[in-house]
């Protein structure tokens, strides 16, 4: 998966946000061009950067993945108690 996300990613071809997509949903993980990386450490609270993503879509390239693993979060101490439940069944 990361080598389909990273094979995408090319900031000065203008490709400078890509995005794991599984069946037309959002996923993660997300790759980031440095130059965005101020706006993302302005963000307070658990809202994410999705709204980033919105306001420079024009740099957004989505990569439609095979599994629904890249619609999993775990980013928070009780998301990933399931993490080792989640993976067993993968």
């Amino acid at each position: 998966m990361l080598d389909r996300l990273l094979s995408a990613f090319d900031p000065e071809e203008g490709r400078a946000i890509v995005q794991p997509t599984f069946r037309g949903k959002q996923g993660n993980p997300m790759l980031w061009a440095r130059e965005f990386l101020p706006q993302m450490l302005a963000i307070t609270g658990d809202i994410g950067a999705r709204h980033l993503a919105a306001r420079h879509a024009d740099r957004l390239v989505e990569v439609e993945m095979a599994s629904d693993a890249v619609l999993r979060d775990f980013d928070t101490t009780e998301s990933l108690k399931g993490l080792p439940e989640y993976a067993a069944k993968r």
